[in-house]
């Protein structure tokens, strides 16, 4: 039979006679080394995801789905270059309405954030997204945030919305005023934004097409996702003059997709891609 140790008999006293003596404090014992807080483990860990997810969908395309996981994860934590990189592989790696609502949810997440790359993306995305009625007027204001922060490729497109007047009143001389501060840049944002300027153009359309088809391949060359994704666009369709070619389009698609999450990955504020 185990006999009841004196503390116990002492508390059940107390509660017998509702009439114990405060406990004095316990004494805390100062760690070794003072222990990471919950704010720090998290960032360690998105970091880990982060690393993981560009590492593995930059060096190969195969495995994609095992960064769209590792990039999810972070994405759940709040991080916008997370939930942009998921953005972007949703968008991708497969083309149906279920994929295109995850890719628009995480892109919605990283631009409320305020991360430039996430707004430009939205757009781009909704713009394919024909359910989307007021796509043009949700584009101008994200545009107009990522512009703000020094993305080039948002001045481009928002560029063109003036141009075509989508979502806004028709300035294709405030449009042509985006456009030429890129085109100064002499960079192959430089030549995207040629490309666009010389297809929209109505005299000698022959020529300007030649001449934008020249532009737009001179900027995928040069590893501009964008110009990439709409030059695969053409060669799988063959518009524009450009002859249809789907294996090249294939190729072009994947490229471009790499190339857009180095864009995510390398992004700085205030200056835009480097």
């Amino acid at each position: 039979m185990r006999i009841p140790s004196l503390t116990v008999i002492g508390l059940l006293g107390c509660l017998q006679l509702q009439g114990c003596a405060p406990l004095p404090p316990m004494k805390e014992v100062a760690p070794d080394r003072p222990a990471l807080g919950a704010t720090a483990i998290a960032a360690a860990r998105q970091d880990q995801q982060l690393q993981y997810g560009f590492a593995r969908s930059i060096g190969d395309p195969e495995y994609w789905a095992d960064s769209l996981i590792a990039f999810q994860a972070a994405a759940y934590d709040h991080n916008p270059v997370a939930a942009t990189a998921s953005c972007a592989l949703s968008w991708k790696m497969q083309q149906d309405n279920a994929a295109l609502d995850r890719a628009l949810r995480w892109c919605r997440a990283a631009a409320a954030q305020g991360y430039a790359p996430g707004q430009l993306l939205l757009t781009l995305i909704e713009q394919e997204d024909q359910r989307s009625l007021a796509r043009d007027q949700d584009a101008i204001y994200w545009l107009s945030l990522a512009a703000d922060q020094g993305d080039i490729l948002a001045r481009i497109e928002l560029g063109r919305h003036y141009v075509l007047g989508a979502g806004v009143p028709a300035d294709p001389a405030r449009g042509d005023r985006l456009l030429d501060q890129v085109v100064a840049l002499k960079r192959p944002e430089s030549d995207f934004a040629q490309s666009l300027r010389n297809r929209q153009r109505g005299l000698r359309p022959a020529l300007n097409i030649a001449l934008a088809n020249q532009q737009l391949q001179q900027a995928a060359e040069a590893g501009l996702w964008i110009a990439e994704f709409e030059l695969a666009d053409y060669t799988r369709s063959g518009a524009w003059s450009i002859a249809a070619d789907r294996d090249r389009s294939w190729k072009l698609r994947n490229q471009a997709l790499v190339n857009l999450l180095i864009y995510i990955r390398d992004w700085t504020p205030g200056t835009g891609p480097q």
